[in-house]
């Protein structure tokens, strides 16, 4: 369950940080706060309401899903992410021309 709930974590570092850029920076950013804002609001109860700690037995499918998902939505937004960046650079380039 622990590689599952790194995975969005490690598919976004993997996507975003070997690029130098000013917008692979700022995108890295904006991903890595959604991805946060995503696990307190996944992990709160647990915080909050320390004699549930046991979750059920669906607790292990509701992490896998959220891998799975969290993987699914980075992708996705990376692909826009890099999509939009294309267009605008070949905006740039043909302005400058």
């Amino acid at each position: 369950m622990i590689l599952v709930k790194t995975a969005p974590y490690v598919l976004c570092a993997v996507f975003w940080l070997p690029w130098r850029s000013a917008f692979a920076r700022s995108t890295a950013m904006d991903f890595s706060l959604v991805l946060l804002t995503l696990t307190v609001f996944v992990h709160a109860p647990s915080f909050f309401w320390p004699g549930q700690a046991a979750l059920g037995d669906m607790y292990g499918l509701g992490v896998i899903i959220y891998g799975v998902v969290g993987c699914l939505l980075v992708a996705a937004g990376s692909t826009i992410a890099c999509v939009v960046e294309f267009i605008g650079r070949a905006r740039r380039t043909r302005e400058d021309d």
